[in-house]
């Protein structure tokens, strides 16, 4: 259900089980990601293991830099797409924006919904409280993970969710789905929230929760950068070495 892939079809299927049934090793970017190729295609679980994504070290500020006052706002950076949830968030910030007064929601990423949810957020009356800044650059992106007030990803499902970490790296708290990845980056209550997917209401209360305690958000901040230092690619590459010298013995 990923729109910048191809779809999964029989050949392609086929095409993916040849090739990983030759692989010295296969790794998953998550445990729920691994558990569900062990499912189809058993053959291969005993190969397999998890080595998680990873975030590039500008994602981590070099130093503090006074920002420029500006409106302030909740990051939402994900691809406009229905597996990403945007058409539930929108519904949660129906119902929280007017309580989280002079607070934007704001969206980067490209859009493959050909405008659909740009039509939905204005028929939700929401045009006034919400941006679409549509794909942007990663020093764009490096800007305003470090302006907003924290990061929202509101996945149906998620097999790792670079954003997060991206997020967490830049020292901003979490708020994410119960979905593969997030679930095992973000740390419920201590680097982030995790919410149910498929279900506004509780975005909705983790909405108003991170947007009115500043001192929740900047403990979660905190602690996400912490962990996310352990996630720079310097040490997911690390964890690659042996299974490249076990591909070169055999």
């Amino acid at each position: 259900d990923n729109p910048a892939l191809p779809l999964n079809d029989g050949a392609a299927r086929r095409h993916w089980t040849r090739l990983l049934g030759r692989a010295t090793a296969v790794t998953a970017v998550s445990r729920g990601l691994l558990e569900r190729i062990a499912r189809a295609l058993p053959s291969i679980a005993r190969r397999a293991r998890v080595v998680y994504n990873g975030v590039e070290d500008s994602m981590f500020p070099s130093r503090r830099r006074p920002r420029p006052r500006q409106r302030a706002f909740i990051l939402c950076p994900a691809r406009l797409a229905h597996y990403k949830g945007i058409d539930l968030l929108l519904l949660a910030w129906k119902d929280a924006c007017s309580s989280l007064k002079g607070i934007d929601l704001v969206f980067c990423g490209p859009d493959h919904s050909q405008g659909r949810l740009q039509r939905f957020c204005r028929l939700l009356g929401l045009s006034g409280r919400t941006r679409f800044l549509g794909a942007v650059g990663r020093g764009k992106m490096r800007e305003l993970m470090g302006s907003c007030l924290f990061a929202v990803l509101a996945s149906r499902h998620e097999s790792f969710g670079v954003a997060a970490l991206e997020a967490m790296a830049g020292g901003k708290a979490v708020l994410a789905t119960r979905t593969d990845g997030p679930s095992e980056v973000v740390l419920h209550g201590d680097t982030g929230l995790l919410v149910e997917p498929n279900r506004v209401e509780p975005l909705r209360e983790a909405l108003l929760l991170l947007g009115r305690n500043s001192r929740l958000r900047d403990r979660l901040g905190r602690q996400g950068a912490r962990r996310a230092d352990s996630f720079r690619w310097e040490h997911i590459a690390e964890a690659y070495l042996p299974l490249y010298a076990a591909g070169a013995r055999s």
